[in-house]
């Protein structure tokens, strides 16, 4: 048996719309909203997806070889990943 925890398990609230006669169902529309629910959920997503990647062999040297080609390869400035997954990007300094 696995030790490893899943990521939060988000409510579904269907909420169900008909645009120009056809029906659309939105399972996850409580999400549009900036609500301490949502943030929950998303800080948990965060957390639960920097636990698997922490875990990940020689983690940083791969993260180190997919900074240098994204730079190269965008011709734009150098990101390193910020303190939470939602959060803006941070330069990285030459």
């Amino acid at each position: 048996m696995s030790d490893i925890t899943g990521p939060p398990i988000a409510r579904v609230d269907v909420v169900r719309d008909v645009h120009h006669g056809i029906t659309l169902d939105d399972a996850y529309r409580w999400m549009e909203t900036d609500g301490e629910e949502f943030h929950r959920w998303l800080d948990g997503q965060a957390g639960h997806a920097r636990e698997q990647l922490d875990t990940l062999p020689r983690r940083e040297e791969l993260l180190t070889r997919i900074r240098s080609w994204w730079c190269r390869r965008t011709g734009s400035g150098c990101w390193r990943s910020s303190p939470t997954a939602h959060s803006a990007p941070i330069p990285v300094s030459s």
